[in-house]
C-alpha cells in the first residue's frame, strides 16, 4: 500500500518556529486533560486575566475534542493521526495548529461549515452558538453537537484558517489554524 502521505511534510508546512508544545499521535481524554493543563499552569498564562487565559484553553479542547470524535482509525499506523502545535506568538497572543486525518468523503460537508462561521461576524456567530445550543439542549446528544468549530470561532482572533492535504486511500488530512489574543 502506498503512503497515505508524507506526515513530515505536513510537519514542516505546520511548525513556525515559536512552537511550545507539539504532539504527535492519537487524542485521548487524558491527553486533552494532560495537556489544557500544562498550558494552564504556564507562570505566563497566570498573570493573564481569567476569560482571556478560558478563550485560549476553551479553542484548545475544542480542537483536541474536534480531533478525538473525527478521526477515523487509519490503516498505516505508523502515520500520526493528529498533530498539535501550540505557539506563543506575543506576550498577548497564542496561535493553534491542529491537524488530523479525516474521511475525504467528510471534507465538502466540513469546507461548507467553515466557510459560513468564516463569513459571520462575531454578533452572528453568538447567535449560530445559541441556536445549535438549543438544538443540542433539545436532543440532549452532546457528542458531534456542532458546537467545536462555533466555539473555536468565538475564541479565535480572527478568521479559521484551514487546509485539506489529500492522501492515499479516502483519507485527508485537514489543519486548522488560529489565533487566541489574551487581552
Amino acid at each position: 500500500m502506498a503512503e497515505l502521505f508524507e506526515h513530515e511534510q505536513v510537519l514542516g508546512m505546520m511548525r513556525t518556529g515559536r512552537d511550545q508544545w507539539f504532539y504527535c499521535g492519537e487524542v485521548s481524554d487524558d491527553l486533552i486533560n494532560s495537556l489544557v493543563s500544562a498550558v494552564d499552569a504556564k507562570p505566563e498564562l497566570q498573570a493573564v486575566s481569567r476569560p482571556a487565559r478560558r478563550r485560549l484553553l476553551s479553542a484548545l479542547v475544542e480542537c483536541l475534542q474536534n480531533m478525538r470524535n473525527n478521526t477515523p482509525t487509519v490503516p498505516n499506523e505508523s502515520v500520526p493521526n493528529s498533530i498539535v502545535l501550540i505557539s506563543k506568538i506575543s506576550d498577548y497572543e497564542y496561535g493553534l495548529r491542529c491537524g488530523n486525518i479525516m474521511l475525504t468523503a467528510d471534507v465538502p460537508e466540513l469546507d461548507e461549515r467553515i466557510k459560513k462561521i468564516n463569513s459571520a461576524d462575531q454578533e452572528q456567530i453568538k447567535e449560530m452558538y445559541m441556536k445549535q445550543m438549543s438544538v443540542v439542549l433539545g436532543d440532549g446528544n452532546r457528542k458531534s453537537a456542532g458546537l467545536g468549530l462555533l466555539e473555536i470561532a468565538r475564541s479565535a482572533a480572527g478568521k479559521i484558517e484551514y487546509r485539506f492535504i489529500d492522501m492515499d486511500g479516502g483519507f485527508t488530512f485537514f489543519c486548522v489554524e488560529v489565533n487566541v489574543q489574551l487581552n
